[in-house]
């Protein structure tokens, strides 16, 4: 594999594009970091005890997401079965680094009044980038 040809997938291999812009100081990889937006599956762990939290701030987070519609693509709530309260959340981001995707999550009401637990940020690849699913 060439690494200075521009059209390899370096982001699917979680190969940041500065990083090697750095690294080699090639400036056409600049030009992809900043242009080249990634996917990124996001999972919430809530705290269980604070089943308030979530009901009182359900509206301000939900007009929160519809705000970050833009990149937050698909985004709700996880629970063990449908009938129980809900242990976290999901949500299906595109943003261009991992750190814009922790910025995000910081404005979040959520996140912002404690209900979060833990995050954990994973670059997703879709299997079929062609195909549009509505969900």
């Amino acid at each position: 594999m060439n690494l200075y040809t521009p059209d390899i997938q370096i982001a699917a291999a979680n190969v940041s594009y500065s990083r090697l812009s750095a690294q080699t100081g090639h400036k056409k990889y600049k030009y992809f970091a900043e242009a080249i937006e990634m996917l990124f599956a996001v999972r919430f762990q809530d705290h269980l005890e604070q089943h308030e939290t979530r009901h009182r701030y359900l509206k301000a987070h939900i007009e929160w997401l519809d705000q970050n519609a833009d990149c937050v693509l698909v985004g709700g709530s996880l629970r063990i079965s449908p009938d129980e309260m809900p242990v976290g959340g999901l949500w299906i981001v595109r943003a261009k680094t991992k750190e814009a995707v922790e910025l995000l999550i910081e404005t979040d009401p959520f996140w912002v009044q404690g209900l979060r637990s833990s995050v954990e940020i994973l670059y997703w690849s879709k299997a079929f980038e062609d195909r549009e699913v509505p969900v």
